[in-house]
């Protein structure tokens, strides 16, 4: 444990520091890295994700089952553009080299329902959480997630019946697919530590209590593939970075 000295004068006491380390032993390690007093030694990542150019046509499907419920044709966008100046939403920040820290904050699980598709289609959890799919559709579906080649979940899911419910128990991503309807696909990325987001409809992401140093941040998206920058977090403070898909 650190030194502290009383040091003492007339009408007050001084509490003097030997060492800067003093305040270091009081911090832990926890799920947002150095959670010092005040979170003093931790810093903030904001950022914007635009995409410049003609925004892409949408993929259509032809639906070869259940047209009653689903018709007969699906229109798929995976670049989800807002505004005038192309903020993509649904791309994964992620800051990379981050130390593993296998008990996630209690939070809540990400959950998709099937409507004809998985909803939403990115999200993002922690290794140690819980996955929920609900089937909110007349009709059978069939839940098959897979990590790399290797099949994490394949279960059917009856209309009206209970929410499958798995823990993620590896970090990294899953595909997400209805083998009844192929035009169902969804990803889900699963991080070790707590330092990961996605885009909002402003194309902005916020990523907190990093500690502080040269960090690369990492951009995933569907389609447009993956952009990466080198930053310098500090100490304290906000540090914006932005990111373009040409």
């Amino acid at each position: 444990m650190a030194l502290i000295q009383n040091i003492w004068v007339p009408g007050r006491q001084i509490f003097s520091l030997f060492f800067r380390s003093a305040i270091l032993s009081l911090s832990l390690w926890s799920g947002h890295g150095l959670a010092a007093v005040e979170n003093i030694y931790a810093g903030t990542l904001e950022g914007e994700v635009h995409f410049t150019g003609q925004k892409p046509r949408p993929t259509v499907m032809k639906v070869v089952k259940d047209q009653d419920h689903c018709g007969t044709k699906v229109s798929i966008q995976t670049v989800r553009l807002h505004g005038a100046y192309g903020a993509l939403s649904d791309a994964v920040v992620t800051v990379e080299g981050m130390s593993t820290n296998p008990k996630p904050e209690k939070a809540q699980r990400p959950v998709l329902n099937m409507r004809c598709a998985f909803s939403p289609r990115i999200s993002v959890a922690r290794k140690g959480q819980e996955v929920e799919v609900r089937n909110q559709d007349p009709i059978l579906h069939n839940t098959h997630i897979k990590y790399g080649r290797r099949t994490f979940l394949n279960v059917a899911q009856v209309p009206s019946g209970k929410p499958i419910i798995k823990r993620l128990k590896k970090s990294g991503l899953h595909a997400i697919q209805c083998d009844k309807h192929v035009f169902m696909q969804a990803y889900l990325h699963v991080f070790s530590h707590p330092f990961y987001t996605l885009t909002n409809q402003t194309g902005t992401f916020q990523i907190p209590d990093i500690p502080p140093g040269t960090h690369t941040i990492r951009v995933w998206h569907e389609t447009l593939g993956i952009l990466k920058k080198v930053v310098k977090i500090p100490q304290k403070g906000t540090t914006r970075i932005q990111f373009t898909y040409p």
